[in-house]
């Protein structure tokens, strides 16, 4: 059911914006590119590990199909990449992810300026996992990191949009993120839980109408 689940979000990823594109230009869709900071910090449970968040960036674009007047659903494809340090007994080591994610949102248009997105989201890990102690850093694969490369979640989102002309906006989007997959591999043993969470601030142009 979760790979499911994860595959669904990803073919939507790519079909969405295919069956678009050709009517970019029209009110019913818009497109944006954006990028921005990304503030990542597992949520655990029986893990005597201590976590903190680090920041780091991410970006990538989204396509929005209005569905009315101040509804509309969202998809895109996202790089984020996640770094947070983990510290046990006084040793520090930093993380770091590649990630590949797909949100699917409703966003509600409260006026021309301001919106709430409400959704989920999907993604996978690409590459390595980089951990990095004492100035010494080595790839791992997620599996010798004791971590799943695929996760899925919840997301809010507040945005904010600066009309620029009649078919362009200047935008800002603020989202939290909690995954609801757990990740750690160990799981069923250990009775421990490991999902990620994820503050994020988005900024960069949309084009479409903005009326």
């Amino acid at each position: 059911m979760k790979k499911a689940f994860v595959v669904i979000f990803f073919w939507a990823s790519f079909l969405v914006p295919a069956i678009c594109v050709s009517s970019i230009a029209s009110a019913a869709v818009k497109f944006s590119l954006i990028g921005g900071a990304v503030n990542s910090k597992p949520a655990v449970v029986n893990i005597t590990t201590s976590y903190a968040a680090k920041l780091s960036y991410g970006g990538g674009f989204l396509f929005e199909i209005m569905m009315g007047k101040r509804v509309g659903f969202e998809l895109g494809g996202l790089y984020l990449l996640r770094k947070f340090d983990a510290t046990a007994n006084s040793s520090t080591v930093t993380f770091e992810s590649q990630i590949i994610q797909v949100p699917a949102v409703f966003r509600f248009h409260l006026s021309r300026v301001f919106s709430l997105g409400l959704g989920g989201f999907a993604s996978s890990g690409i590459g390595n996992v980089k951990a990095t102690a004492a100035g010494t850093s080595v790839n791992q694969s997620y599996g010798n990191s004791g971590i799943k490369n695929l996760d899925y979640g919840v997301l809010g989102s507040l945005g904010i949009g600066i009309p620029l002309g009649a078919k362009t906006t200047f935008i800002f989007d603020g989202r939290y993120q909690y995954g609801l997959s757990n990740v750690a591999l160990n799981a069923a043993e250990t009775a421990s839980s490991f999902k990620h969470t994820d503050i994020i601030g988005f900024a960069g142009f949309m084009f479409g109408s903005t009326k």
